[in-house]
């Protein structure tokens, strides 16, 4: 299972739900969310690939843990 994160404009969107993106790395998936950021998403939800929710700062962690193997 990859590492997945929910987006969805900032300001509501009559219409417009929620999407989803999925990455086969930590060091990916953070670096397409600071994107999504960037362009004013707001990102809803992350999830490692146990299934387990995590936080921004959890997805930090395991991008920099990667970058040491």
């Amino acid at each position: 299972m990859p590492f997945t994160f929910t987006y969805q404009p900032i300001n509501k969107i009559a219409g417009v739900a929620p999407k989803q993106a999925s990455f086969e790395t930590a060091a990916e998936c953070l670096k397409s969310l600071h994107g999504m950021e960037l362009s004013d998403e707001r990102i809803t939800d992350i999830t490692a690939p146990s299934g387990r929710r995590i936080s921004k700062r959890e997805l930090e962690l395991m991008a920099a843990d990667e970058g040491k193997s």
